[in-house]
């Protein structure tokens, strides 16, 4: 009995243990959060969590396993086997709980092959962690690589195995965090997007991370705190590789559970190494006995892989090359010297564009990918930097003018025949290109005035910019007399303006390699555009109704617009006519008020942007549907009751009966205006990134992806939004009252150039700034080649250069990016004087 109380209350105790972690025990099977496990311990993953896990295996693989392992050894040697030895006096083992129960440490052993880092790294248990030590060219990386080959092999025959993911510390920067700079390191290196990465990172339970080059990073005390502030409760495992003797020099240490310190070869090992290739390398042999230096150099892997590719391809061997000081001049001089000139570059050119290169790169994270060139590059020099911005300002500015050139057309029709039509089509496309370069050029210089304060203030830069293209297109009119335009045609152009060069980052340049639908990001784009159509068409009303009251009519002789709106809609509504029949016409003005209040209120409620920014809105988020049925139905009650007041009076009646004949056509014009506008923006913004990894490996592939989505979105946005068009001009073209915005003619020919001048504009500006500015992220990428083309940095064809670099053993290409087969050569390359 005591036994049965004893045994229900530890199952009580662990109820209450799991209702606290947030563990839901059902059968066989456990629930943790969001993570479902079976007895097994296996998680259950969706169809696009397996497709990324298996993407992010497939590219370790390819580009770690097979474009580096596989081809770092030269010189003919096949495997090198190095000696380690564990060091746990370098790291701090952490007493924290792991998910098999307290970490482990492991006991000191005598010194081993590097086959027994994986068996070392398996004993830590649950939570492990390792770092590993060594002199230059030792083999940490490829020590580190070996083991991320065996821990791949096993998470692609076990998917409850954790994704080994390779990545180089020398690209973090000083009080960078880590989880950030990991999720920047996923979608730059391994194609993720930034959601996939954040979940990723925010389940360390998936990943296991092993990190080459601590030795790279500037501050290193700040990055070892940076990973140990990472680690610390978390449940993540991680392998660490640094120099010994920068490691040593730091003053923080990590808090790892084991170290190890890869050994110098020995001399005998050396010798071993050099019978497997054959008696051809019996010479070095020789020279190799007879010099202490060459035997010191000897023993570590890299520098004899680069001593056997010198003499074997040296013509008069000389082991004073064999130096340390100039063995990297000697082999790149090998390289230079057999690369011929009708293959690819000429060998000076390629030497002064990979010196270049390798200064960039060892400036920045050591891996080099065409498509995450960024507009740094140029900052080297001030006038190069600001010659850049001023060119993407004016290519952008061009296309925005070139966009409202075409509706200016639509803008300005005249519908009386009567009057000389001053609007010329080829004039407006002329105008508004110059406007748009005007305005460019404007935005440029407001940029690099702002710079230094654009991330704080960059909404009302925006607003500046968006007013002085008002202002430069208004201007335009009174130079070019032939194109006689309305205040509607440069407001547009400056509410574009302003949108497309808010949605310009002048500092990133992230390809968009893959877009799909966004049906949440479509919703939230038709809201939006559904809020900017009513104020818009408030606004244009309210201008309207003050034109009639304090204005000369007469003045409406010049302006087409406005005569079209107070002919269609506000001097019917000013005036009615006076008819003695009632009719239902109040009752579908109500309705219409109803409809229009109670929608552009749930919007304005609804949007996550507003409880964001105000977070006292909460309670109003929560009953907004409440509230909003409430004011409907008071709005309702009000006007019943004072169109009740009138009844007694038939004049006032008939008065009220009259006016709303006229009010509906407005209310509901002004909401077939919204939805229009509102399919409109929620097509041309609906496409976003998708969430899927990417599985390319050719270089540039991001950047030629982008500017294939561009292209198909142009498209997809210039059909759809032409049919839209289109089929609301019918509509018009059946019952002109109900949509008085249109303004435009009524013959088919109208209709067709009506679809066709909206399509073009909206597929023009969608290709730009849809499925994550495609299109604007070409336009800075291809101005950002041709600079450096033009400064002779880079050849046009960038790729051909890195390839043939690749087949000569000087670069390793990692998927779509690229690395210099070692660190120590790329500094060698970087401190050459240009």
């Amino acid at each position: 009995m005591n036994n049965l109380r004893s045994l229900f209350g530890n199952l009580l105790n662990f109820k209450q243990l799991a209702d606290k972690i947030g563990i839901v025990v059902f059968g066989g099977s456990v629930t943790i959060g969001n993570l479902h496990v079976t007895e097994t311990g296996k998680q259950k993953l969706t169809d696009e969590q397996g497709k990324n896990r298996q993407a992010l295996l497939e590219k370790v693989k390819t580009n770690w396993i097979e474009g580096i392992l596989k081809k770092s050894l030269i010189g003919g040697l096949e495997s090198i086997e190095l000696t380690i030895n564990e060091q746990l006096d370098k790291v701090n083992p952490p007493n924290r709980n792991s998910g098999s129960g307290l970490a482990l440490r492991v006991q000191s052993q005598a010194p081993q092959s590097h086959q027994g880092v994986i068996g070392i790294f398996d004993k830590l248990g649950e939570g492990r962690s390792l770092l590993i030590l060594g002199e230059p060219g030792s083999g940490k990386t490829n020590t580190l690589l070996e083991l991320a080959r065996e821990l791949r092999e096993r998470a692609e025959e076990d998917k409850s195995q954790r994704i080994p993911l390779v990545f180089n510390l020398s690209s973090w920067k000083e009080k960078q965090e880590i989880d950030k700079w990991l999720v920047k390191e996923l979608k730059t290196q391994y194609q993720t997007p930034e959601k996939s990465a954040n979940y990723l990172i925010n389940k360390p339970e998936l990943i296991l991370l092993l990190l080459d080059g601590l030795d790279e990073v500037e501050e290193k005390d700040l990055c070892i705190d940076a990973l140990n502030t990472f680690i610390k409760d978390r449940n993540i495992e991680i392998v660490v590789s640094c120099r010994g003797k920068e490691y040593d020099e730091t003053s923080k240490k990590l808090n790892f559970q084991s170290a190890v310190y890869l050994e110098p070869l020995t001399l005998k090992r050396v010798y071993k190494e050099l019978d497997k290739i054959g008696d051809s390398l019996q010479k070095l042999k020789n020279e190799i006995g007879k010099y202490q230096d060459l035997q010191e150099l000897a023993t570590t892997p890299l520098y004899l892989q680069l001593m056997i590719f010198i003499y074997k391809n040296q013509d008069k061997f000389s082991a004073t090359q064999l130096q340390k000081k100039l063995i990297f001049q000697t082999y790149s001089d090998l390289i230079f010297n057999d690369w011929k000139n009708g293959s690819c570059y000429s060998k000076d050119k390629a030497k002064g564009w990979l010196i270049w290169l390798a200064k960039q790169m060892q400036q920045e994270s050591g891996i080099f990918a065409i498509e995450n060139m960024q507009p740094k590059l140029l900052l080297s020099s001030k006038a190069h930097h600001s010659a850049y911005v001023l060119i993407v300002s004016l290519i952008v500015g061009l296309l925005c003018g070139l966009s409202c050139g075409l509706l200016s057309g639509v803008l300005n029709y005249d519908s009386r025949t009567n009057l000389h039509i001053y609007h010329n089509p080829i004039i407006s496309l002329c105008v508004g290109m110059i406007s748009g370069l005007l305005s460019g050029l404007v935005s440029g210089l407001i940029f690099l005035l702002c710079e230094q304060i654009y991330d704080n203030v960059h909404v009302l830069i925006n607003l500046l910019i968006g007013v002085i293209s008002f202002v430069i297109r208004l201007l335009l009119n009174y130079c070019v007399p032939e194109d006689k335009i309305q205040l509607l045609d440069p407001f547009v152009f400056g509410l574009l303006t302003s949108i497309i060069f808010y949605r310009i980052n002048y500092q990133n340049i992230n390809s968009v390699d893959a877009i799909k639908w966004s049906p949440l990001q479509a919703k939230e784009s038709f809201r939006r555009g559904m809020l900017w159509a009513f104020f818009s068409g408030i606004s244009v009303l309210m201008v309207g109704i003050l034109w009639v009251f304090f204005s000369n009519l007469q003045l409406v002789q010049e302006i087409p617009w406005i005569n079209n709106l107070l002919q269609i809609a506000i001097i019917p509504l000013t005036k009615p006519p006076k008819t003695p029949i009632l009719d239902n016409a109040a009752l579908w003005c109500i309705l219409a008020l109803i409809i229009i209040f109670g929608i552009n209120i749930w919007l304005i409620l609804g949007t996550e942007r507003t409880v964001k920014i105000t977070p006292n809105l909460l309670f109003i988020r929560n009953n907004r549907n409440y509230l909003v049925i409430c004011i409907l139905i008071c709005g309702g009650m009000i006007s019943l009751i004072f169109m009740l007041l009138f009844a007694q009076n038939r004049e006032y009646v008939l008065l009220v009966y009259n006016t709303s004949r006229q009010l509906n056509k407005l209310l509901w014009g002004l909401l077939s205006l919204q939805l229009f506008v509102g399919l409109i923006v929620g097509i041309a913004l609906g496409f976003g990134k998708d969430a899927n990894v990417g599985n390319f490996a050719k270089p540039n592939y991001g950047i030629i992806r982008t500017f294939r989505n561009a292209g198909k979105l142009s498209i997809f946005c210039f059909l759809f939004s032409g049919i839209i068009s289109f089929i609301f001009w019918w509509i018009y073209h059946k019952n002109s009252d109900y949509i008085w915005w249109i303004f435009y003619g009524k013959s088919i020919y109208n209709g067709v150039w009506f679809g066709l001048t909206v399509g073009l504009m909206v597929g023009l500006l969608s290709g730009m700034v849809n499925g994550e500015n495609s299109g604007l992220v070409c336009i800075k990428h291809f101005i950002l080649r041709v600079m450096l083309w033009q400064n002779k940095n880079i050849p046009w064809k960038l790729a051909r250069l890195l390839n043939c670099a690749t087949k000569r053993g000087l670069l390793r290409q990692v998927g779509g990016n690229y690395r210099f087969i070692h660190p120590l050569l790329q500094k060698y390359l970087s401190d050459i004087s240009s």
